[in-house]
């Protein structure tokens, strides 16, 4: 997913509601947002570093005993986001731990076991 920030107030004191005004048989806001639409602008190195900080991963909400099936009351979401993403999360319940998995420990694939 992308993400473009088109600043555009309403309260302009020269021409009022202007980002609404017809330009062309369209509203001039709509020139920016095709052009957003249009571009093919790649995340850099950094940003694509800070969706891992920003994410959250599925993490053991409790202590989690080898071999103990995994559900919903024992985990939860936090940040960062380098294990397996919330999205992910009917993959794992019904899991079981191939060790013991330690409260606030991000889980990962090599965890757990079918």
């Amino acid at each position: 997913m992308n993400l473009a920030i088109i600043p555009a107030r309403s309260g302009s004191k020269r021409v009022p509601n202007k980002n609404i005004k017809l330009f062309f048989k369209k509203p001039i806001i709509y020139y920016s947002i095709n052009m957003a639409l249009k571009s093919k602008i790649t995340p850099t190195k950094k940003e694509n570093n800070m969706k891992l900080l920003l994410r959250r991963s599925i993490v053991a909400s409790k202590n989690i005993a080898k071999n103990e099936k995994i559900n919903i009351k024992n985990l939860t979401f936090k940040r960062p986001g380098n294990g397996i993403e919330p999205s992910k999360i009917n993959e794992v319940l019904g899991l079981r731990a191939k060790r013991g998995i330690k409260k606030n420990q991000q889980l990962k694939k090599v965890l757990l076991r079918g």
